[in-house]
């Protein structure tokens, strides 16, 4: 005689049987789980893929942002550069007038005093 344990490891251990419906059955859970599977490892690959693309893009961006300050930078200095030329210039053109002005007096002093001297030599003859 067998003691109920030894029964019970074979009871447990005995084939199961199943109807054709039910072995499809578990055939098609065990396909939906290797699928599930898959396309778990798929996601998991996809979403590290995102990481890093996102990773890189923010790196641009950053890199983009950084050259872009640098340009804007680059553009006041320019045009406070060519503000300050164009107030320089005028300043310029205004001394130019001025000299041009104060050299006209000195042309007509000089010929006040030319014709001065020539009238005082004149009545000294």
């Amino acid at each position: 005689m067998e003691d109920a344990e030894t029964q019970t490891a074979r009871r447990d251990f005995a084939p199961i049987q199943l109807s054709p419906f039910d072995t499809y059955d578990l055939f098609f859970v065990k396909d939906l789980v290797n699928n599930l599977n898959r396309d778990n490892e798929v996601l998991v690959d996809s979403n590290q893929d995102l990481k890093y693309a996102f990773h890189f893009l923010l790196q641009k961006h950053k890199q983009l942002q950084l050259q872009l300050s640098r340009e804007q930078a680059k553009n006041a200095l320019f045009e406070d550069t060519k503000r300050r030329l164009e107030v320089v210039k005028a300043e310029r053109d205004k001394a130019i007038e001025r000299g041009m002005q104060l050299g006209d007096k000195v042309l007509t002093m000089s010929r006040v005093i030319r014709l001065a001297v020539d009238e005082q030599a004149h009545l000294e003859e």
